[in-house]
């Protein structure tokens, strides 16, 4: 193994290990050498520093790399490789049964009368994981009056923290989850909620600690209700904060509010401001196609009110 000695210099590539007893890094192009004597010179009016990296440079013993409740992403794994961290404790990944609800709603094979196409159970698994959910069940759940109640059971059996429902969430007659949330001894989150779409949907814990997150049936309803939702119940899984909201100005917002909040398709205009569509069908997810978040526009808003703004995940 190389050793310098007093007065000896050496060149080593950027990055490289430092022989034992070299003292400073001067970078080469401060440097010049006297190839016949083997002087090394640094260069008038270059800077008088140590460029070598000591060890510990940047964190301290017993430094904390990313504080409790920070999720766990390609940075934080980098970060802790570099302070030789192999081994945390974590919660997660949260784990999500995914179940489209209604006799109406056919999956595969050619549409009977009075069907309708599941258009939303087979993305909304991809919309789970790009928020860091895992989606360990997709199936369809019939009308029928034990329904709710045994999927509701059987869900604290299925390994899952999360129990995603598409449908049902209304007061109509075949709407049977929050009877059969009251029958389990359920309590209640969220109840309603003031927004249009949206407004049916529930938040509900079991007493086993599964949560329910019941979403309107229609869509565009399930798929805007789904990703509002769902950070602040990802951040109570996992004990993490919740993300704080991502926030816009709605130039035309006084034309598209109403008395409650609207969850609206935006499009960014050239000055950064946002511009509403003045309405949406729920029936479809068309109205999203080339919109890149949707935002909560407050009711009874005046233009360039300020409203929260959901990206849309690519």
């Amino acid at each position: 193994q190389l050793e310098l000695g007093e007065g000896e210099a050496i060149r080593i590539a950027t990055g490289a290990h430092l022989p034992l007893g070299a003292t400073s890094v001067i970078r080469d192009e401060y440097l010049s050498v006297d190839e016949p004597s083997r002087m090394v010179r640094r260069l008038p009016d270059s800077p008088h520093r140590n460029d070598a990296r000591p060890r510990g440079e940047d964190w301290t013993t017993g430094f904390t790399i990313a504080p409790t409740g920070t999720a766990v992403t390609p940075a934080v794994i980098s970060a802790a490789a570099s302070g030789e961290v192999f081994d945390a404790l974590v919660r997660g990944p949260v784990r999500a049964r995914l179940i489209v609800t209604g006799d109406e709603i056919r999956r595969t094979g050619p549409l009977r009368e009075g069907q309708t196409r599941d258009s939303v159970g087979g993305i909304l698994p991809y919309l789970l994981e790009s928020n860091g959910v895992q989606c360990v069940a997709n199936s369809h759940l019939r009308d029928t009056a034990d329904s709710f109640e045994r999927v509701l059971a059987d869900g604290v059996d299925q390994e899952a923290d999360l129990l995603v429902v598409i449908g049902a969430t209304g007061g109509g007659a075949a709407d049977e989850m929050r009877s059969a949330l009251d029958r389990l001894g359920a309590r209640t989150i969220v109840g309603r909620v003031a927004s249009r779409p949206g407004g049916s949907q529930i938040t509900a814990v079991l007493p086993s600690g599964l949560v329910v997150l019941g979403l309107p049936g229609n869509p565009y309803a399930a798929v805007t209700t789904l990703l509002t939702m769902l950070p602040t119940v990802m951040a109570a899984l996992t004990g993490s904060d919740t993300p704080p909201p991502l926030l816009g100005i709605i130039e035309n917002a006084a034309a598209v509010s109403s008395d409650a909040v609207r969850l609206l398709p935006v499009t960014q205009s050239e000055d950064g401001r946002w511009r509403a569509d003045p309405s949406v069908r729920t029936a479809h997810l068309a109205g999203l196609i080339e919109r890149s978040a949707f935002a909560l526009v407050p009711a009874h808003s005046d233009d360039g009110a300020v409203a929260e703004l959901v990206v849309i995940p690519r």
